[in-house]
């Protein structure tokens, strides 16, 4: 049954409203059906022989509800696309069989996620896994052999009811011996797995694991071991304080790189790639002199070249990504990076000089290049849409009171002349370590859904609205010391950086200082929340799954880490900063009209948070409106609930202020 998004709102939303004074200007907002019909690459790999290039395309259909997943081969020569299968649900770890004749992938499965099979000629696709687990990930050995970390089902047991209870079910390696044909055996071990490698000869596998499934122990308890398949015993290959992950073996058998705190415990530490001999021993940081901290994601961070002398990884920097190559033989670091774009998803030929990789830019979501494995002949070979945006972007630099240089981007209207001030938005990122780039979705610059951005810029610009995009201290990107600058003062560091870039836009003309507008998104809802406390300057605000109360989400959020690490204690130890920090302790101060937007089902920020400042708010009589997704989590899936999101508060700040 489709379901119309006024519907939605009426019958399924809990909607409180305390609407006062306001324009009775009720402009209709632009069509954005067109930007929720983009389609993005979300995954890539290249064949072993280079001649084709397995695809994953993303979409959304509002009407059905659902997300779309598109399988596709492209072809490197011709560049012409096949698709493959075409479904309603989820897709992901795309592979190629050794002899490029089946691909693998994961698709959704009754019990979670289950690898299949497909052979390119007749196209049929068999499923591999045991039909109860839920599939994680998966790797494939050069002999045929295929591993696979997952999930059993959760036991009817009172246990599965404590707080923080996914932590009970931990995943566990799976191997099969022929091609997934044969009975997959389960590796007994008693922590929860994360990643893992095959060595070259398909004879061991090296592995991430932790006592538990919970983000604490990702961070600080995580170690590696190696699993032989011809014994089953397992040894460990490295065991130390902090985070040891995504390991990935060399080609020639000799080493294991993987991700690291570097024997280090810290919840906002910079990630290091190190390496370790295959045999064990003491870990090498050959990424010493780069202090960002690298968040290991399905795709993987490094890559090795064809003879294992020489290995590729990508880290965060400022509004793009550089990636990095490390030639063992002498120990160099050679760099590329793009310029006003972010590049992705690197995909070396096994066999050849070919690398395929996913890049994208603020008008264009994520699309696939070509190029040679030094990057200097490089082409499109597959662009998912048509059409880009006709808007115009462009960087910025400020600097703080105490002088600190700043910088974000500013998205500009089609007919903006720059001639005379211009109602602003100023869009705050989440994190707070995150930062905006030079991708489709700033916020997120990782291939993902064209529409994964809980506020997108473009809506906002098509609109009328100039759209600021800051990175305050606190950002990643930067280096460790610019992030780690708001701790213990979050979100208060932020948000004066933040006004110092919309102080700088209003005194060079650009904004126009009586239409102003802030909104974000988990961390940035919260700094937006703090930002309307501290000056009357934003004539409407939104907050999305917001903090409002520090020390209350420290007491309800499944896993308290974060909130420790940027407070630099409990609740009890200091209680002043939890207030001085917290905007519900403020809200008297505030005079905004509010649009609060929160799931429901958010673990990392209750929903609670959003229900303590409307009542604040409507206690205080300042314009408020909330309203609570039911289903959604922190971030959204359902594809009518993102899109509402973005048109209601686009409809909010016309309400209250209008563009030129």
């Amino acid at each position: 049954m489709i379901k119309s998004t006024h519907i939605i709102v009426f019958v399924v939303l809990i909607v409180c409203s305390l609407l006062t004074k306001g324009q009775n200007h009720k402009p209709s907002a632009p069509s954005s059906d067109s930007f929720y019909r983009l389609r993005s690459v979300t995954e890539q790999v290249i064949s072993n022989r280079g001649n084709a290039v397995f695809c994953l395309i993303e979409n959304l259909d509002i009407d059905k509800n659902v997300h779309q997943a598109t399988l596709a081969l492209i072809d490197i020569a011709s560049s012409q696309a096949q698709v493959l299968l075409k479904k309603d649900g989820y897709l992901d770890h795309l592979s190629w069989s050794k002899s490029d004749r089946f691909v693998y992938f994961l698709e959704d499965s009754r019990t979670g996620k289950r690898l299949v099979r497909m052979g390119l000629r007749e196209k049929k696709v068999v499923s591999l896994s045991p039909g109860n687990l839920d599939v994680l990930s998966y790797k494939i050995s050069n002999i045929g052999r295929i591993a696979i970390v997952a999930r059993e089902p959760q036991q009817r047991s009172t246990e599965r009811l404590v707080f923080g209870g996914e932590s009970l079910q931990p995943a566990q390696i799976w191997v099969s011996e022929i091609s997934g044909l044969s009975k997959f055996e389960k590796i007994p071990f008693p922590e929860n797995i994360d990643y893992i490698d095959w060595s070259p000869n398909g004879e061991q596998l090296v592995f991430s694991h932790r006592p538990s499934a919970t983000p604490h122990d990702l961070a600080f308890n995580s170690d590696l071991s190696v699993l032989s398949v011809r014994t089953g015993k397992i040894r460990t290959l490295v065991e130390r304080p902090g985070m040891d992950v995504n390991p990935s073996w060399s080609p020639d058998g000799q080493r294991i790189a993987f991700l690291s705190h570097d024997n280090h415990e810290d919840y906002l530490g910079s990630t290091y790639l190190c390496i370790v001999s295959a045999e064990g021993g003491v870990p090498v940081n050959i990424s010493s002199k780069i202090h960002e901290r690298i968040i290991p994601v399905a795709t993987p961070f490094q890559q090795w070249n064809n003879s294992g002398s020489a290995i590729y990884f990508s880290v965060p920097d400022r509004l793009t990504r550089t990636l990095y190559k490390f030639d063992l033989s002498g120990n160099v670091l050679e760099t590329f990076s793009a310029e006003q774009e972010v590049d992705f998803s690197f995909s070396f030929q096994a066999h050849g000089n070919k690398v395929t990789y996913l890049t994208s830019n603020p008008l264009e979501p994520w699309k696939i290049m070509v190029a040679d494995s030094a990057f200097h002949q490089k082409r499109v070979l597959f662009k998912p849409n048509q059409n880009d945006f006709q808007q115009r972007y462009k960087d910025v630099h400020w600097r703080a009171p105490d002088g600190q240089e700043l910088e974000g981007i500013l998205f500009e209207p089609e007919r903006y002349d720059g001639k005379k001030p211009h109602a602003l938005l100023a869009y705050l990122h989440g994190g707070p370590s995150s930062g905006f780039g030079w991708a489709f979705s700033p916020q997120v610059n990782s291939p993902d859904l064209a529409q994964i951005e809980p506020f997108p810029p473009h809506i906002f610009v098509s609109a009328g609205y100039l759209v600021f995009m800051p990175n305050p201290r606190g950002s990643g990107g930067y280096g460790q010391e610019f992030m780690k600058a708001n701790v213990g003062n979050s979100p208060e560091t932020e948000v004066r950086d933040v006004l110092a870039g919309v102080g700088f836009l209003i005194k060079i003309g650009i904004a126009d200082s009586n239409k102003i507008g802030i909104m974000g998104w988990s961390a940035g809802g919260e700094e937006s929340g703090a930002a309307i406390k501290d000056t009357n300057l934003f004539k409407a605000a939104v907050l999305g799954a917001a903090t409002v109360d520090a020390a209350a989400e420290f007491g309800t959020q499944r896993h308290p880490d974060l909130t420790l690490s940027y407070y630099k204690g409990a609740p009890w130890e200091v209680p002043e900063l939890y207030m001085k920090m917290s905007t519900i302790f403020h809200a008297n101060r505030i005079k905004t009209p509010t649009l609060i937007v929160h799931g429901v089902e958010d673990a990392s920020v209750p929903v609670g948070q959003a229900k303590e400042l409307y009542r604040a708010l409507s206690c205080l009589h300042v314009p408020v409106q909330l309203v609570m997704y039911p289903g959604q989590n922190h971030n959204f899936s359902d594809p009518q609930f993102m899109k509402d999101v973005a048109e209601r508060s686009l409809h909010w700040f016309l309400k209250w202020m209008a563009p030129n």
